[in-house]
């Protein structure tokens, strides 16, 4: 029997877990990872990746120490919609652009992802492009002329980490393709006229595997550092949205999801590709779909609250 270890890294915390077959859990760390950057412009938000990976190491060797039982696998999901840009051997070139990030607010670069293609191909999204989003943040830096030229990939946060331990190349899945605002969801590709119109280069982009598939294992330099086996099947990571609905929702049911984070959703899935006004439509791994209202205040206004009080009170 093996024990399945996952690592979620998400906006404020990044956490670890170890799952025995049977689904009892044989133990979990979890903790604030502090990598936000301090002193930028108003309506930036930017976390240290070098920082983020430090903490992630930490707490996956916190996990699989003095388990019981042989690590037999290894899933990663975390926080989508942002990116960083890396070189050819994976090393950062900008820090994390997270979700929160609002600078493409100081553009038209929304605007004109919205109008330049034709409203089929912005419905096939699922979405409509935004701020935060890494096709917009990517319009914005390439309109900056900030991509450097041996910039190899915009990767998500967890496919960047993943291609750490497995020493391998970033590729993503649809669940994190679909929250750059530039994935055609409803065929399952990225969409040619909205990165065009964005103005940076496709092949910037990760190739897109499904979810649950292998995407390699943990290399010798990684499992040194955490105390993985060395060859352990790594998972292609999942976005955490669709990672809490996983979790919650058993297949199938019609159940009505709400998650609370720093963000907060509420939403249900569907059967077939659908566009619903004010809504997004996300995918789900195994082709299944899912209509999403999200909002970008969740546990982060009961934390305000927290804050706030806690000032108040001196």
């Amino acid at each position: 029997m093996t024990i399945a270890v996952g690592l979620d890294l998400g906006t404020t915390s990044i956490s670890a877990i170890a799952v025995r077959p049977d689904g009892e859990v044989a133990k979990v760390v979890s903790r604030s990872h502090g990598a936000g950057v301090d002193g930028l412009p108003f309506g930036w938000a930017e976390q240290d990746p070098i920082r983020l990976r430090q903490v992630a190491v930490e707490l996956l060797r916190d996990v699989v120490a003095g388990l019981d039982e042989p690590v037999g696998s290894l899933g990663v999901t975390g926080q989508m919609h942002g990116g960083l840009l890396v070189d050819a051997t994976r090393w950062p070139l900008t820090n994390l652009i997270t979700w929160q990030d609002r600078r493409a607010n100081e553009t038209d670069v929304v605007e004109r992802l919205t109008n330049s293609a034709n409203a089929a191909e912005v419905a096939a999204t699922g979405t409509r492009p935004a701020p935060g989003f890494l096709g917009a943040t990517l319009a914005v830096l390439s309109e900056c002329g900030e991509i450097r030229g041996d910039a190899a990939c915009a990767a998500m946060l967890v496919d960047w980490i993943v291609a750490e331990v497995t020493d391998g190349v970033p590729v993503t899945d649809p669940t994190n393709a679909a929250s750059s605002g530039v994935f055609d969801v409803q065929h399952g590709r990225w969409s040619e006229s909205l990165v065009e119109a964005a103005g940076f280069s496709s092949a910037l982009l990760p190739e897109v595997r499904e979810s649950k598939s292998v995407v390699g294992t943990v290399s010798a330099g990684f499992a040194a550092e955490t105390g993985l086996p060395v060859g352990v099947p790594v998972a292609n990571a999942i976005g955490d949205h669709q990672a809490s609905v996983l979790g919650s929702v058993p297949t199938g049911e019609p159940v009505l999801h709400v998650n609370v984070g720093t963000g907060g959703q509420i939403d249900w899935a569907v059967e077939q590709f659908v566009r619903v006004r004010g809504m997004d439509t996300r995918p789900l791994p195994d082709g299944r779909l899912m209509l999403v209202g999200a909002g970008l205040a969740g546990g982060d206004s009961f934390a305000w609250v927290s804050r706030t009080a806690k000032q108040w009170a001196g």
